[in-house]
């Protein structure tokens, strides 16, 4: 397997997309494979909006990605419904 993006320019932020992608090409090569297979993804808030994403499958792939907190919607939002 190829070393991640991130792990190859020093930490700097890397494209979302690419982070999709190399778990979407894990996830196909686990599901090829003929036995046990395992993969985690873990995300961690950094400073300046960057979050860092491991995944790990094997290896251990660490990305830093730009990202901008939104306010969560539906049911896992904090607001009440109906008046105060």
């Amino acid at each position: 397997m190829d070393e991640c993006p991130a792990c190859q320019s020093g930490g700097k932020s890397v494209p979302l997309e690419s982070v999709k992608n190399k778990i979407t090409e894990l996830f196909d090569e686990l599901l090829l494979h003929d036995g046990f297979g395992n993969l985690e993804v873990d995300m961690r808030i950094l400073k300046r909006g960057q979050k860092e994403i491991l995944v790990r499958c094997g290896k251990e792939y660490r990305f830093v990605v730009d990202f901008q907190a939104r306010k969560p919607l539906g049911k896992y939002s904090n607001k009440r419904e109906g008046g105060s």
